[in-house]
């Protein structure tokens, strides 16, 4: 293999083949043919997978996506995953919308291994000459609770603070083993659920819970704390 020599071919962009990239590629041997000026030349070969392009024109690359963004990430389903940021040529960065959450395979249970996959335009000089697909570098998505996305007082887990929560917390001072579904979510559950912070679930919880949801502006104590 040749990349531990780091080695390169440089053609001119007329004398060279699709043969030539892909067997480079596989070998370690980087291709970057010269001069390109035209969108259309820059197109056909940067869709061919030529590795670097030379140019006097890079201005025409500026809206190029170049990089996805990934990191770790804990959230009850990939469908509930923030969205990665990217970068373009120019260094603009923003957020991928439309990118795709792929798992290359799971690790245990509860973690798996995933990449970020988006197909982006092809645009040059603002005009678009078809599309390719970026990947982001691999991360670890953990099924579980997020708890920056938890509420106080949000005992059905619906991120929403409803009358329904009230009831929860009501049944449960009324039988002490009654499991809300906040409680199969995080095992620190307990302080979302006591919004009233004197370590205790009361009835005084369940009608503060029922106030927030006839007045949201009302701020419970565990939020004051937290």
């Amino acid at each position: 293999d040749l990349d531990r020599w780091n080695a390169t071919y440089n053609p001119s962009n007329y004398n060279y083949g699709n043969k030539t990239v892909e067997a480079g590629r596989h070998r370690g041997l980087t291709v970057w043919p010269w001069t390109y000026f035209e969108e259309s030349d820059i197109a056909a070969d940067y869709l061919k997978g030529v590795t670097g392009l030379t140019t006097d024109a890079a201005w025409k690359f500026s809206d190029l996506v170049t990089d996805i963004s990934s990191e770790n990430v804990t959230a009850d389903d990939v469908m509930n995953i923030s969205k990665p940021t990217a970068k373009k040529q120019s260094g603009e960065s923003f957020t991928l919308d439309d990118a795709e959450a792929v798992k290359i395979e799971d690790i245990d249970a509860d973690n798996s291994l995933m990449i970020w996959r988006y197909k982006a335009d092809l645009l040059l000089n603002g005009s678009s000459f078809g599309n390719y697909y970026l990947y982001s570098e691999p991360f670890v998505f953990t099924k579980g609770v997020n708890e920056n996305d938890l509420l106080f007082g949000d005992a059905d887990y619906n991120k929403n603070i409803t009358a329904n929560d009230a009831a929860y917390i009501m049944q449960k001072t009324l039988v002490n083993t009654f499991e809300m579904p906040i409680q199969s979510k995080t095992d620190n559950w307990f302080k979302y659920v006591d919004v009233d912070a004197d370590t205790n679930i009361t009835a005084k919880d369940a009608a503060l819970v029922f106030q927030k949801t006839l007045q949201s502006s009302i701020e419970f104590l565990a939020e004051k704390n937290k």
